[in-house]
């Protein structure tokens, strides 16, 4: 092969590796940006959900007093038998 060609050939070689890196890179990027976004939407569900849950779990003015305990140290609790003055909280 001609010295001339070669270097031709060298140089399409390298620049069509250093373009196709950079698409490779770039279209990493977008996945990723488009993985945070789901990860961020299913966070912010997550959230309001929790939200909702306690705010439904609030007492209301007309409920008994005992409720609020239960709430807080209710079933599965590590205060669960024990009676509220041995709570280490």
């Amino acid at each position: 092969m001609h010295p001339r060609k070669r270097k031709i050939v060298i140089a399409l070689l390298a620049a069509g590796t250093i373009l196709g890196f950079g698409q490779g890179f770039a279209s990493m990027r977008g996945r990723a940006c488009a993985r945070r976004d789901a990860f961020e939407q299913r966070v912010a569900e997550v959230c309001v959900d929790a939200a909702r849950r306690d705010q439904e779990a609030e007492p209301q003015a007309g409920d008994p007093p005992d409720r609020l305990e239960r709430r807080h140290h209710g079933k599965g609790s590590r205060h669960e038998g024990r009676p509220r003055s041995e709570h280490a909280d």
